[in-house]
């Protein structure tokens, strides 16, 4: 009898264990990298630099000209079959970057950035899970050299849109340098 309970025991907690193991697949999979990357792709389209910029970013000579110019200063645009979110930031100037947007595996469990920077360094972002609604916030993968090194490089990368669907993004790039946070470049864009 005691062997038996002893089984019926371990038989109980080894179901418990996978069903609270599937239920947290679920729920990250419901929430997380399928509703995110649905969400970027509402961003394809042209958006200009907006002329009520904040901070010291926008005042680079390369990036200025463009404020409240109407000149697209972002774009967006799906590729690779819908697979991949292209976004082109400062197109047609020396800060040009790149930014590939795209689902982590079939199931699109997390969204994976892989920024092409005019750092000229290539760090790979994976985004957190979102913390709020119209926010996304993506987060330098350690396991890329780049991201562990001392040289400056996109270290947090984070897309917010404003409530009510104004048409507004706010792009917040938070450079690190010798291992610490060291600038936060934020830049306001309206849709073209």
């Amino acid at each position: 009898m005691k062997s038996t309970l002893s089984v019926q025991h371990q038989l109980c907690r080894l179901i418990g264990v996978t069903l609270g193991i599937a239920c947290l697949a679920g729920a990250a999979h419901a929430g997380g990298g399928t509703e995110q990357y649905n969400w970027l792709q509402k961003l394809e389209g042209d958006w200009v630099l907006s002329s009520n910029q904040v901070g010291e970013a926008a005042k680079h000579p390369v990036i200025a000209p463009l404020v409240g110019a109407g000149k697209v200063a972002l774009s967006y645009r799906m590729v690779g079959s819908k697979t991949t979110l292209q976004e082109n930031i400062f197109p047609g100037t020396p800060r040009e970057m790149a930014t590939m947007y795209h689902c982590f595996d079939k199931e699109c469990t997390e969204v994976v950035a892989d920024h092409y920077c005019s750092l000229k360094n290539q760090p790979i972002l994976r985004a957190t899970p979102q913390p709020a609604a119209g926010k996304l916030v993506f987060t330098c993968d350690l396991s890329a050299a780049v991201c562990s090194s001392p040289d400056p490089h996109l270290h947090v990368m984070t897309i917010e849109a404003p409530p009510g669907g104004s048409g507004q993004i706010r792009t917040t790039l938070s450079i690190h340098r010798d291992g610490k946070p060291a600038e936060d470049l934020v830049f306001l864009f309206e849709r073209k």
